[in-house]
C-alpha cells in the first residue's frame, strides 16, 4: 500500500479509473445481403476497412457501466473493489 501513496496523483487516477468503451451502430447488411451480419453473429466481431469512421452513440465504463458524462472524474467502483479484495 505504501508504494501506491508515493505515486503521482495522475498515476493513481489512471489506476482507479474507468475502462471507457463506446457503443456504436454498425450497418452489416441490408435485406438478403447479410454475409457480414452472419459472420459478425458467428464470430462476435467485424473488421473495418482502413479509414472507416463510425458514429459513437454512447461512451461508458465497461466495468461499472457508468456513463462518461457523469463519471469521468470519479474512480470506478468495480475496479476499486477488485483491487481491495
Amino acid at each position: 500500500m505504501q508504494a501506491q501513496r508515493s505515486r503521482p496523483a495522475q498515476v493513481r487516477r489512471v489506476m482507479a479509473g474507468h475502462r471507457w468503451v463506446g457503443a456504436a451502430l454498425v450497418e452489416l447488411g441490408l435485406g438478403a445481403n447479410d454475409r457480414r451480419a452472419e459472420h459478425a453473429a458467428r464470430t462476435g466481431r467485424h473488421v473495418f476497412s482502413p479509414g472507416t469512421r463510425i458514429d459513437v452513440l454512447e461512451v461508458y465504463c465497461a466495468d461499472c457501466r457508468a456513463p462518461y458524462t457523469t463519471s469521468a472524474d470519479e474512480p470506478c467502483p468495480k475496479r476499486a473493489s477488485s483491487r481491495a479484495g
